[in-house]
């Protein structure tokens, strides 16, 4: 349910919709499942945030290949939790590090070549 949310506003929703659901179960159940959401909503949120670097002409690609070292291939199935070997990736807290830097550094060098422009 929580894969077609569109929103930050639809996935409460579904957050509000499943704990309901669960009322019922234990305590440690009831914070498993809690632990589960939330991680899927972060991986989510992630995922949307990558997504939209395409709006700004920078592939996935890029940032696979650039600041990963790894394929798109790789970078999609941990998006999209494409079950790899029977188990779904996700990527690492390193990994969004690594994806966050060399935004960072590519912004930097935009602005920098953007500032040269207007010296010519």
């Amino acid at each position: 349910m929580l894969q077609a949310c569109k929103s930050e506003e639809e996935r409460n929703e579904v957050i509000k919709r499943l704990t309901e659901l669960h009322k019922n179960d234990d305590v440690e159940t009831s914070m498993n499942n809690l632990r589960d959401i939330k991680e899927r909503v972060s991986t989510l949120s992630v995922e949307v945030k990558l997504l939209e670097l395409q709006k700004y002409g920078i592939s996935l690609t890029h940032v696979a290949t650039n600041y990963l070292g790894k394929s798109r291939s790789y970078l999609s199935q941990r998006l999209h939790r494409n079950k790899v070997n029977g188990k779904q990736p996700a990527l690492t807290g390193a990994e969004i590090e690594k994806i966050s830097d060399g935004l960072k550094k590519t912004g930097i060098k935009l602005q920098e070549l953007s500032a040269s422009l207007l010296n010519v």
